[in-house]
């Protein structure tokens, strides 16, 4: 396990848990603090996360 996390971390930037890998290895740490019951809320959700991805920044927080 501590061997996959440095290689998680060397590779792809991966520093905290739980992180969104996307196929070009794009990396998202992800907070959600409640439950997504609603099946296409949450593909939403996911869509929206994809798109935040690609976008150059360090931080986002939703309050």
């Amino acid at each position: 396990m501590g061997l996959w996390h440095q290689e998680a971390e060397d590779e792809l930037g991966i520093t905290g848990v739980p992180s969104l890998v996307f196929d070009d290895e794009r990396t998202l740490f992800v907070r959600i603090e409640q439950p997504i019951a609603d099946v296409s809320a949450a593909r939403r959700l996911l869509a929206d996360l994809t798109d935040l991805a690609a976008q150059p920044m360090e931080e986002v927080r939703r309050t």
